[in-house]
């Protein structure tokens, strides 16, 4: 393996190169020592400069590529962007407008009334005018106690009991009004007037319950107490 000389090595050659030339090439006296060694030196120190530049370049590279701006890789989507959102709650308070028709349970319509006290008609779609206008002349309505609620149910012999509704007088609309019957409990829907009326309907198409023959319907209030249970048979 052959050895290559080191810089100061190297410098010295030049050295004792450069006293020979010198001490061959003047006429007389003796050789011009002190300036060749400074010139010497000065080449040495130029080499030094020229080589701590350079170890400066080298390791300034990696700051430099740390600043450097990465390229954007393929855009990811987000885990919360993409999981699907759960879905919406079915709202069961209802507000419509005063002698509409309101489809329910199937072919039946539902209206509530302004006239009389917790007054509403619910009944198909050929006998359903003639109902209402009943209704309204008449004004009549279940006009039941403060803080309570009605039933009444519908059934056949081939379905049992289809429907449960009722009516419930309460200064706020119920948080809820729940039919537990055949070993299920189920949230009714809730229907009621513009403004404050104090009152409303409950509907439970029971029709794809399990076939009953008793069922109860337990009232909650807006601070989610039983104010009135209803239990009753086919």
């Amino acid at each position: 393996m052959t050895n290559h000389p080191t810089h100061e090595e190297s410098t010295a050659r030049e050295l004792a190169a450069a006293l020979r030339r010198e001490a061959h090439g003047a006429p007389t006296g003796p050789p011009p020592v002190e300036a060749v060694v400074r010139a010497g030196r000065a080449r040495l120190a130029r080499r030094r400069a020229a080589a701590g530049a350079t170890v400066l370049a080298v390791l300034a590279a990696p700051a430099l590529l740390s600043l450097w701006p990465a390229s954007p890789g393929p855009a990811r989507p987000s885990p919360a962007a993409s999981a699907p959102s759960p879905p919406a709650p079915v709202p069961r308070l209802h507000t419509v407008a005063p002698h509409e028709p309101v489809p329910v349970a199937g072919d039946l319509r539902l209206a509530l009334l302004p006239e009389g006290r917790q007054n509403y008609v619910l009944a198909g779609p050929e006998t359903f005018a003639a109902a209402l206008e009943s209704a309204r002349s008449e004004h009549m309505g279940t006009s039941i106690r403060p803080r309570s609620i009605s039933g009444g149910h519908a059934s056949s012999a081939a379905d049992g009991v289809h429907r449960v509704h009722g009516a419930w007088r309460l200064p706020e609309p119920p948080d809820r009004i729940e039919l537990t019957a055949g070993g299920r409990t189920v949230e009714a829907d809730l229907y009621t007037l513009p403004g404050e009326p104090g009152w409303g309907v409950y509907l439970v198409d029971a029709r794809s319950l399990p076939r009953f023959t008793s069922y109860t319907v337990t009232a909650y209030d807006a601070a989610g107490r039983p104010f009135d249970t209803l239990e009753a048979g086919a």
